[in-house]
């Protein structure tokens, strides 16, 4: 662990560079700047449903090559995770808590914003009470692409 601290902080103080963390662990609190996946996790790998392309939740393929369904798609959230993830009555705000104001947080890169359909805005209330920034990625694109005037 201290090999890795010491890389990071290499990364911070020679090279001058912002330097975070998919997890954004406390552990490495003091020499990252920025965690993704802290205000939504990666959650691909919880639900069967992410992974049938016959469910409303399917991610999503990789193709096409110019907008992939699982960058650019929004699904909803299958009922399994919504009340341990997106329940604000028994989500914990354990880490925003303890670390709230030394990191900057937000969703885990695959899950901007606007993917999680049925729980956009609930994500987007508490990206205001933690201050987590908002993602704006593929979604976003595909509904102004798909909009009455075709751009962003």
């Amino acid at each position: 662990m201290n090999t890795r601290r010491q890389r990071l902080r290499w990364l911070e103080t020679e090279k001058k560079l912002v330097v975070g963390s998919e997890e954004g662990s406390a552990l490495f609190a003091d020499v990252i700047a920025f965690g993704h996946g802290i205000q939504t996790p990666y959650l691909g790998h919880l639900a069967p449903e992410f992974k049938d392309p016959n469910s409303l939740s399917f991610a999503g393929r990789h193709w096409p090559s110019d907008t992939p369904a699982n960058s650019f798609e929004s699904i909803p959230v299958p009922a399994s995770l919504l009340t341990p993830y997106f329940d604000p009555q028994v989500r914990i705000p354990l880490y925003q808590a303890a670390l709230g104001d030394e990191l900057i947080v937000s969703h885990h890169w695959s899950l901007d914003s606007l993917r999680l359909s049925d729980v956009a805005r609930k994500r987007e209330l508490m990206e205001l009470l933690y201050m987590a920034h908002s993602i704006s990625g593929g979604a976003r694109l595909r509904r102004a692409l798909e909009s009455p005037g075709g751009g962003p």
